[in-house]
């Protein structure tokens, strides 16, 4: 059975009257969207979207490739294949097969299953993402200690082709339309998100020309979580970390819009003693997502005590509007999204699994 996440929306001009929001430019910079209230839709949002989970993968008992370890990240080909990424951390770490790319279709019918821990090309250290290139190579990263990762690049099938290495203590990595990498740094000094470009070879090329710092000054070499850099469809999203605030930028690095709601965040608390810092996680916001080239959705996490809270799906037409916020979509754990629009979860509750859901909007405004 064919899975095809379906998208069924018809909406007024968004210059319509009643929208809540408002564009504003001052002279030679890019547009601000400030939107205003609950959103175009409000609280109907609940009956214009609705989530169907169309796959599961992982089972407490099976067969090997059905029993996950610890799934790391996963990516999905331009054909709709999987290719999920699991890996252990432990004293069976050693063992052949604990660090493993795992390929099914679109249906979820197993096809594979290899690599192994080790150093050699085909073999993993510390696997921690799985890329598909623009070129449809399959790219593995790794993170090989303080300010070294590397790359390996594979065909479909996990033939080895090639390895880069990047010197950079980094949080995430984006292959970007020409080829190049968008990797987002571990920020010393002060939170913030920070970002630097390298060629496929792993050579540095640039620093991103924006970057975003908040919070107190750290002690010297400390760093923390401040957020990454998403790259998707030609343009890139930074979401900040202690303002709702959305920067959509090309892929130079140039500035498109920046898209703002009036929603407090809960800021995090920050803990420095010494030459040692910390905080307690406020409200998160993002990552921003395109989807099918129409609407961009960005998640919110409130926090509700310990280790709990809610989860939203922030909804916005492709011209900032704000549409409405979904709470609780299902989608915890969101992993990617594919070019069908179908949302892709990593859980490990009541065991690890790989979840994909399909999102539907219908109605109109």
């Amino acid at each position: 059975m064919r899975y095809v996440s379906v998208l069924i929306l018809a909406m007024t001009a968004t210059v319509a009257k009643g929208v809540p929001s408002n564009t504003e430019r001052a002279e030679g910079e890019a547009p601000i969207v400030a939107n205003r209230g609950e959103g175009l839709w409000g609280d109907t949002i609940t009956d214009r979207i609705r989530f169907t989970e169309t796959l599961s993968i992982g089972s407490e008992h099976g067969q090997p490739h059905e029993m996950l370890w610890n799934p790391r990240a996963l990516a999905v080909d331009s054909a709709m294949n999987i290719y999920l990424l699991d890996a252990v951390r432990s004293e069976r770490a050693n063992a052949v097969g604990a660090c493993r790319v795992m390929k099914f279709d679109r249906e979820g019918r197993f096809l594979w299953s290899r690599g192994q821990r080790g150093e050699g090309p085909g073999e993993f250290i510390n696997p921690s993402d799985v890329l598909i290139s623009p070129s449809g190579e399959l790219v593995v990263v790794e993170t090989l200690g303080y300010k070294k990762c590397r790359l390996q690049y594979f065909d479909t099938e996990l033939e080895y082709r090639r390895s880069a290495t990047i010197a950079e203590q980094m949080r995430s990595v984006s292959f970007l339309s020409d080829g190049s990498l968008l990797v987002s740094e571990w920020v010393k000094g002060q939170p913030g998100i920070s970002g630097h470009y390298y060629s496929a070879e792993g050579e540095f090329l640039r620093s991103f020309p924006d970057d975003y710092r908040y919070g107190p000054l750290l002690p010297e070499g400390c760093g923390l979580d401040g957020g990454v850099f998403h790259a998707q469809e030609g343009r890139v999203y930074m979401v900040t970390p202690d303002a709702y605030e959305i920067r959509e930028y090309r892929e130079d690095g140039s500035r498109v819009r920046t898209i703002r709601r009036d929603v407090k965040l809960a800021p995090a608390k920050f803990k420095i003693t010494g030459d040692r810092a910390g905080y307690d996680p406020g409200d998160g916001c993002g990552p921003c997502y395109s989807y099918k080239d129409s609407y961009l959705l960005n998640f919110r996490f409130i926090r509700r005590g310990h280790g709990g809270g809610d989860l939203f799906l922030d909804l916005f037409d492709r011209e900032g509007v704000f549409l409405g916020s979904y709470q609780n979509p299902g989608v915890s754990g969101l992993v990617t999204i594919d070019n069908e629009g179908n949302f892709y979860c990593l859980v490990n509750d009541p065991d690890p699994r790989m979840l994909r859901h399909a999102m539907e909007v219908v109605g109109t405004p």
